[in-house]
């Protein structure tokens, strides 16, 4: 079985997914929108780790990493979404 990476970007209006082989080759890429889960954390925190268990599920990665964030034009940090799991 070849190792697996699964990188998750937490944005604004979506989140992206991408699973990465040991050669870096994109094995599957996906995005959900999240515009309707801001307006309530609850919806938001299930469509985050929803998404982390079908992707370990069906790839079983090696390594999970999460990044992300909402910023203002000029880069100030408006909402930090890794606090919610910390």
């Amino acid at each position: 079985m070849r190792t697996k990476y699964l990188g998750i970007d937490i944005g604004g209006t979506k989140i992206k997914t991408v699973v990465l082989d040991e050669n870096g080759k994109i094995q599957e890429q996906s995005e959900v929108f999240t515009k309707d889960s801001f307006i309530n954390p609850d919806l938001w925190k299930k469509t985050v780790l929803d998404l982390i268990k079908s992707k370990t599920n069906t790839f079983s990665p090696e390594l999970i990493v999460v990044g992300g964030g909402i910023t203002t034009g000029a880069g100030n940090a408006l909402f930090n979404p890794l606090n919610e799991f910390m």
